[in-house]
């Protein structure tokens, strides 16, 4: 039961992307908009006084053109480059405008926010000029963060009630400012951490599925002697294997928790890349092969169909399964539907968010062909791969 909502979970999240593919390129008008903190008081102190009104703008329109680089790209080698450096450098020349306003908690006024409006149309242009590619909002998984805070040997499980008083380990404002949407649990009964030895895949499984989200990203903060800060995380996949893991070390548990949120958005930019470069391609997964013969003809028949199929390469060999790498053009859902007609195979599932396909062989197709010399298929001592 539980791997079937599995399935269940992974087709629901792939239909949502068909949905959201003809808009890609689209990026919100409001993510053009950065809100900081502005009180004089918070800022360091300079020869005795406070920052003057034109530093303290200068210097949160710099904080926000940083934000922003990261919320429309997910590149943090883009912050440290010299393209980044200069846009941080010179953000006042990119701001169209700015409003203060009241900061309002619980319905209170307690200090001032910064409302930054940066110009769109100059930077969009500016970074298609400069081959800067930015982030497709579609491309953003929503992932379901556990966390836990330990403080003199007592273990928090951060959950929505928790993080509603615990001012000072509130994180949420840092993935909402860089659009990496987000959910956190309501309860604390089933609660991933990310320590040795490692949570099984089905139990990681189990919670994104119940939570019907496609990743995981686990952590744990430790305040340790000193003032400083321990952080360990985990990024889990919804098949449960290892995204991206980390520990860090310092003095001030927002930057390190905002440092996570970055490295978990670097991630996530670099498997949309790779899915991006193989957009037209799957790989079919063909299983209970049980005679050599039945290769040639399964490769034949979808080789035969032009110009749906485009290219078929026979990836690897195990005893009973064969992979090809089919590359296809026009729609991904025509394929699947042939695939579901074709007489010689069983259409059993789609994986890996389309980049593969299941199916077995139906042995009443090949059963004329199996009175030939057909030679079985055995496993060789290693995977043969072409």
């Amino acid at each position: 039961m539980r791997s079937f909502n599995l399935l269940f979970v992974i087709m629901s999240l792939l239909v949502v992307q068909q949905v959201q593919s003809a808009d890609s390129a689209v990026m919100p008008e409001s993510f053009f908009t950065v809100t900081l903190p502005y009180d004089a008081a918070l800022q360091p102190v300079q020869q005795g006084n406070s920052l003057g009104k034109n530093d303290l703008l200068s210097t949160q329109t710099q904080k926000g053109m940083k934000i922003l680089l990261m919320r429309l790209t997910g590149r943090t080698q883009l912050i440290t480059s010299k393209i980044g450096r200069d846009y941080i450098k010179n953000a006042k020349n990119w701001r169209a405008s700015y409003n203060i306003k009241p900061r309002v908690e619980d319905g209170v006024a307690v200090g001032k926010n910064i409302e930054l409006h940066f110009d769109i149309k100059r930077l969009k242009k500016a970074f298609s000029e400069q081959h800067i590619k930015l982030w497709a909002v579609n491309q953003r998984p929503k992932t379901l963060v556990m966390g836990t805070f330990v403080q003199q040997g007592r273990l928090e499980k951060l959950n929505q009630e928790i993080l509603d008083y615990r001012v000072d380990v509130d994180y949420r404002d840092i993935p909402k400012q860089l659009g990496l949407p987000i959910a956190i649990p309501e309860e604390r009964a089933q609660w991933v951490f990310p320590v040795e030895p490692n949570p099984s895949d089905s139990k990681v499984q189990e919670i994104l599925v119940s939570a019907n989200q496609p990743n995981l990203l686990s952590f744990k903060l430790v305040s340790v002697a000193n003032g400083k800060y321990e952080l360990s995380w985990y990024l889990f996949a919804l098949n449960g294997s290892i995204l991206a893991q980390n520990e860090s070390v310092g003095f001030d548990r927002q930057v390190l928790m905002r440092n996570m949120f970055e490295n978990v958005m670097h991630q996530y930019v670099k498997l949309s890349a790779v899915q991006n470069i193989r957009q037209n391609h799957l790989y079919l997964n063909i299983h209970q092969v049980a005679f050599g013969d039945q290769i040639n003809q399964l490769e034949e028949e979808l080789k035969q169909q032009q110009p749906m199929i485009r290219k078929v390469n026979l990836v690897s060999l195990q005893a009973g399964k064969v992979q090809f790498d089919v590359e296809y053009q026009g729609d991904y859902q025509t394929v699947v539907n042939w695939l579901k007609q074709w007489s010689a195979v069983q259409f059993v599932s789609t994986l890996s968010n389309q980049q593969e396909i299941d199916v077995n062989v139906r042995y009443e197709f090949f059963e004329p062909q199996l009175k030939f010399k057909a030679q079985p298929v055995t496993e060789p001592e290693n995977q043969k791969v072409y």
